[in-house]
Order: C-alpha cells, then sequence, then structure tokens
C-alpha cells in the first residue's frame, strides 16, 4: 500500500488539496506495512529497531507508543531543504520535538497539519520543532510536500544518520521529546498524540519561560 500512497501523492498533490491527501492518508493508514526493503517504512510501519538500551517506562496513547527515556541530545550537522545549516543548537534553551517521517508514509501525512498548527501556536515561546525526512532520493519529493503543506519548522533529509544518532526511527512517524536542558525525554512511536500531550508540552514551556 505505500507505493499507491506515493503515486497517488504524485498525481494529486499539486491540484487536490490538502483536504484529500488527508482523507487518502486516513483510509491507508490501516493498511500500511513494512515489506518496503528499499526505504525506510512508517506509521506502524516498522524498520529495524537499533536502540542500545531499553526505556525507563513504556506506555500506549491512543495506539501510540510512548517510552519514557534520559539520554544526551546527539550532536548532529545537516543542511535544511531551505539551504540553512542545522544542528542541535538549533534546540538548545527549548522544548524540541525531533519528528522523523517520509512523504509516503501516511500517518506522517495525517499529523503533519496539527504539527504545523502547534508551532505555528507557539511561535513566540521557546518551542521548536524539527522535521527530519528519511526519504530516500526524494528531496524534491520533500520540497513539494513541505511546500504543499505549508511546513514552517526546519527540514531536513537524513542522509548522515541522524536518526541512528538519536538511538533510531525504526517505524515512521517517529517523534523525540527534548526538554530545555538536551535531554532526550520521550520517544513516541505512531501518530504524535498532540491533544493529549499539549498540556505537557505548555507547562514544559512555560518552565522555560519563567
Amino acid at each position: 500500500m505505500a507505493s499507491i500512497m506515493t503515486e497517488s501523492y504524485r498525481n494529486h498533490l499539486p491540484g487536490r488539496g490538502l483536504g484529500a491527501i488527508v482523507l487518502l492518508a486516513a483510509l491507508l493508514v490501516t493498511s500500511c506495512s513494512g515489506d518496503r526493503s528499499d526505504e525506510r517504512t512508517g506509521g506502524g510501519i516498522g524498520l529495524e529497531d537499533n536502540r542500545t538500551g531499553s526505556p525507563a517506562r513504556t506506555e500506549t496513547i491512543n495506539g501510540t507508543s510512548v517510552a519514557y527515556l534520559s539520554q544526551d541530545l546527539p550532536s548532529f550537522s545537516a543542511q535544511g531543504i531551505r539551504g540553512e545549516s542545522i544542528d542541535e543548537r538549533l534546540l538548545e534553551g527549548r522544548i524540541s520535538l525531533v519528528n522523523f517521517w517520509a512523504t509516503w508514509c501516511g500517518p506522517c501525512i495525517i499529523e503533519t497539519p496539527e504539527l504545523v498548527g502547534l508551532y505555528e501556536e507557539w511561535s513566540d515561546r521557546p518551542f521548536q520543532i524539527l522535521g527530519v525526512s528519511m526519504d530516500t532520493y526524494a528531496d524534491q519529493e520533500v520540497v513539494d510536500f513541505v511546500d504543499n503543506f505549508e511546513v514552517t519548522y526546519p527540514v531536513f533529509v537524513d542522509t548522515m544518520g541522524v536518526a541512528d544518532a538519536f538511538g533510531g526511527a525504526f517505524a515512521l512517524p517517529t517523534t523525540y521529546l527534548v526538554d530545555g536542558t538536551g535531554t532526550v525525554v520521550r520517544r513516541y512511536i505512531g501518530l504524535f498524540p498532540v491533544s493529549r500531550v499539549r498540556a505537557e508540552l505548555d507547562s514544559l514551556i512555560t518552565a522555560l519561560e519563567s
């Protein structure tokens, strides 16, 4: 089904509007499979789990797996799709979400508008979202996706093993929460549950502002 999503995205994204894309993603989300051997996969779509340690605690929120972590923010460096330099300093002193995704991942398509809305709502607060595309040899598709969804937060394509540095993005979407001290404290595998964690994020940001 993932290949169907890719073809449909290419054919319909420029002219059909975001509503049609999100509807299509919703129809496909439960039928995505992890058998793409040539690309990283997503949304419950499985990848190799290369974690080096076990989380202190795990739970499930609306079908999304949540792991409670305490690990240092890794060093990384990349060039954003708009040509800007991006590294871990972008996240310093902020509550940050590092979102690993792909253009062909149905759940990623569903969650993108919510992430964009959250980023714009808190644009004047110490809050950051960093989008890390796991697409392979598809830079223009990533640019088109970002333009059509009006993504305003920084985005880059992971060609330097940033996912591995964080501990793995073995299913997409995978989102890591980084606190204001540079500690990675959560890993969400699946749709990021904005409505369920909004209060926690707001509390963390407020603590930084005080």
